[in-house]
């Protein structure tokens, strides 16, 4: 009877052993309940938020607005601008400037260029799959991606307010701006990403052609593709129907069906592409 009772406490604290272990597992694995996309810097992370080496990217971005927010200053009283039939640059060089921030932050983060490129960092991390790569887009990358792209743009948040106040711009352009900024600086991570997933890390060919779509992407479109160019559309806001230079883009509808149209079927292939390679694998 005294075996049998201590056999039975045995097999108890056991059972509670591996029932702790299993939901430490559940706890470890459930991305809900992991922060280290915001805090880690393991060499499973691909782009923490307040990382050491992302919080020193952000504070550079913060001084540059500030830089850019400080050169366009109207030193006269917008009403001698609107005497002289002018428009301070404040709204548009900053929104701008975000725009171009935001976008090559998110370039970087989606390639995973923000950990260190040293060489016991690639050491480290050679062969070493992320979470991102891991698990599916719709439950984990793209809740990253999205809460990413808004904490910048929050950051960024009152330099645009004070831009967007100085002009005198009404609430509905400056919704329009920010939301030009999000979608623009979201495709672009993705793009970076896919390109991550191809090529893998610190390769030529996905350092190149992430670049090269923002530059096509910002710039070049507005040669052939006005109506859905970001900048082109910042700067149509800036002005309004007193446009300088530029084609006149009288709406913003081409850009707001396209550009979600393409983070939509980004998504989608995304979320294939990760599910194959972790097939693979042996993951999924």
């Amino acid at each position: 009877m005294r075996n049998f009772r201590i056999s039975n406490f045995g097999s108890g604290w056991s059972g509670l052993g591996k029932s702790v272990q299993y939901e430490k597992e559940a706890f470890e694995g459930n991305p809900c309940m992991k922060l280290d996309y915001i805090l880690g810097e393991s060499e499973k992370d691909l782009a923490p938020i307040f990382s050491s080496p992302m919080s020193s990217i952000t504070l550079s971005s913060l001084w540059i607005m500030g830089i850019l927010l400080f050169l366009s200053w109207p030193y006269t009283s917008l009403y001698r601008y609107l005497q002289d039939a002018r428009i301070p640059w404040t709204f548009f060089s900053t929104f701008a400037g975000a725009l171009i921030i935001i976008s090559y932050i998110n370039i970087r983060c989606g390639l995973g260029e923000i950990i260190p490129n040293i060489v016991y960092a690639r050491l480290e991390r050679e062969g070493v799959t992320t979470r991102e790569e891991e698990r599916d887009y719709f439950s984990y990358g793209l809740p990253q991606t999205l809460i990413h792209t808004l904490t910048l743009l929050l950051l960024l948040l009152p330099f645009l307010i004070l831009a967007g106040a100085i002009n005198g711009i009404p609430w509905r352009i400056f919704i329009l701006g920010l939301s030009i900024i999000f979608s623009a600086s979201l495709l672009c991570r993705q793009v970076a990403f896919l390109l991550l997933l191809i090529w893998g890390r610190w390769r030529l060919s996905g350092y190149l052609g992430a670049r090269l779509f923002f530059c096509f992407f910002l710039f070049a479109t507005g040669f052939f593709l006005p109506a859905i160019n970001p900048l082109l559309l910042l700067f149509n806001l800036h002005f309004g129907q007193r446009l300088p230079l530029g084609p006149v883009i009288p709406s913003v509808v081409p850009y707001f069906t396209v550009i979600p149209a393409v983070i939509l079927v980004f998504s989608v292939f995304l979320q294939w592409v990760i599910f194959r390679k972790n097939r693979r694998r042996g993951l999924g």
